[in-house]
C-alpha cells in the first residue's frame, strides 16, 4: 500500500482491499497531483496493460479519444465541487457506469480521486443521491465496426430471439438476417450464436434500457451497409 500512503483512505483497510480485489469493480486511485497511484487488477485486465505501465500516468492516458474530453470535464467538476458524480456510457465497447469520488481528509482538503467503474445489470443510478449523467460521447470499441442494423440484430440475438423472430421484428427476410449474423461473426470474431450472445452480454446490450440503446444508435457513424439487398424483404 506504499503508493497510497499520502491519500486519506478508510481506517479499516479491509474495506479498501475488498473494493480493489473482491468487488469485481474497475478501480483507479489518483493522488492529489491527479497521477494514478493504485489500480485494481481487474482494470489492468480491462485495459490490457500491466500495473507498472499504469502507475504514475494521468487519467487522460487511460481514456480513448472519443470519450476523453467529456470524462475529464466531469473529473474537473468533481474536484471543483468536492462532490461525487456518475456517468454511464460505452467504454471500449462495454456499457459502464463510472463514479468519480473526491478523497478528502478530516479538514475536507482534497487528497485524491477515486474512480470506480462497474458493468450495470440494472439501473440503480438514482438510489444514492449522486449526480447521474448519461454520456454524450462513447467508445464503442470493436462495435464501432458494425452498422446500425447489425448493432440492432446483435442485441436481439442476445435477448434470445431466433433468426425467424428477428426477421419478423425488423421487417426483413430470414435470409437477410442470416447474412447479417454471418457478417457479425466475421467482424466480432464470433464462431456461432452463443459467441455473439456472450459478446453482446459482455458489452451490456442486454442490460441497457431501450432509450440508452437508441441513443447509441444515433451516435453510430457507420451506416454504409444498413440497406438490405434482399428482394424478398418485407417492406
Amino acid at each position: 500500500m506504499e503508493c497510497t500512503r499520502d491519500i486519506q483512505l478508510p481506517e479499516r483497510m479491509t474495506a479498501y482491499d475488498a473494493l480493489m480485489c473482491d468487488a469485481h469493480a474497475y478501480v483507479v486511485v489518483l493522488n492529489v497531483d491527479m497521477k494514478i497511484c493504485d489500480v485494481s487488477q481487474s482494470w489492468c485486465r480491462f485495459m490490457s496493460l500491466e500495473r507498472q505501465d499504469i502507475i504514475g500516468k494521468s487519467l487522460s492516458d487511460l481514456l480513448s479519444a472519443p470519450v476523453r474530453q467529456e470524462r475529464l470535464r466531469l473529473k474537473e467538476q468533481v474536484l471543483r465541487l468536492r462532490q461525487p458524480a456518475r456517468i454511464t456510457g460505452m467504454v471500449k465497447g462495454n456499457w459502464m457506469q463510472t463514479t468519480y469520488r473526491p478523497l478528502l481528509d478530516a479538514e475536507s482538503q482534497l487528497t485524491g480521486l477515486l474512480v470506480c467503474a462497474t458493468r450495470p445489470m440494472f439501473d440503480d443510478s438514482d438510489c444514492d443521491g449522486i449526480m447521474n449523467l448519461r454520456a454524450h460521447t462513447h467508445d464503442l470499441g470493436a462495435l464501432a465496426n458494425l452498422t446500425r442494423r447489425e448493432f440492432e440484430i446483435l442485441r436481439l440475438i442476445a435477448q434470445g430471439m431466433a433468426m425467424s423472430e428477428i426477421a419478423t421484428w425488423i421487417y426483413r427476410s430470414q435470409k437477410t438476417v442470416e447474412s447479417h449474423r454471418r457478417t457479425l461473426g466475421q467482424k466480432l470474431g464470433a464462431k456461432n450464436g452463443p459467441d455473439l450472445t456472450r459478446i453482446a452480454t459482455e458489452a451490456g446490450l442486454l442490460w441497457m434500457s431501450d432509450d440508452d440503446f437508441n441513443g447509441l444508435l444515433e451516435v453510430m457513424h457507420n451506416e454504409v451497409d444498413d440497406k438490405d439487398h434482399d428482394a424478398s424483404d418485407l417492406t
